[in-house]
């Protein structure tokens, strides 16, 4: 017959260190989540919006000085598009085939065409563009997502100026950097 009360303390403090692991693990758990996803400050989607024209002008460049614009669009998509972990939707203003984008190389050739997958891309980084402002018409922040939608005006070099309205969805990465999870662009309606 086997003594129980020999075994009892072995068994109850191996419950216990079980539940110590278990809780352990939870604990951690529930801390990794609630710091990675910061809110999004208004300040940080301003700060992003301004970042992302100058890389818009950065390919444009690029372009200008015949340097690898390829390159400098991909760069742009890296920095500025979630792809790396989330999904990206993408509605490009000009496109009448297939307006819709969900994938890198949809972007891509938004920005710099020459992709047979999208005939109407002209390529909109392309057109000597110098300088972009933002005008916010409202932001929405819901802690880990924020929404911005406004208006975007790009200047080129000759003076002419290009309006696009857009609409920006915001999230943070693991890192805690603002990226694009969903960016619409449209021209304005003329009266």
């Amino acid at each position: 017959m086997i003594n129980i009360s020999r075994k009892l303390p072995v068994v109850i403090l191996t419950i216990l260190v079980c539940v110590l692991v278990l809780l352990q693990s939870a604990c951690t758990s529930t801390v990794k989540n609630s710091t990675a996803a910061a809110p999004i400050r208004q300040s940080e989607i301003i700060a992003f919006q301004q970042g992302f024209g100058v890389s818009l002008n950065g390919i444009s460049n690029a372009f200008i000085n015949k340097l690898d614009y390829t390159t400098a669009a991909r760069n742009h998509i890296e920095k500025y598009y979630g792809f790396d972990f989330n999904e990206v939707l993408f509605k490009a203003n000009d496109s009448v085939e297939d307006p819709f984008r969900s994938t890198y190389e949809g972007i891509l050739s938004y920005l710099i065409g020459g992709n047979d997958s999208f005939p109407d891309d002209k390529g909109f980084a392309l057109q000597n563009l110098i300088k972009v402002n933002w005008k916010n018409a409202g932001i929405i922040n819901d802690h880990n997502i924020a929404i911005a939608i406004g208006q975007s005006t790009y200047q080129k070099k000759d003076g002419s100026v290009v309006k696009q309205n857009y609409t920006m969805c915001f999230k943070k990465d693991v890192q805690g950097k603002l990226k694009l999870i969903a960016h619409k662009t449209a021209l304005p309606c003329e009266d």
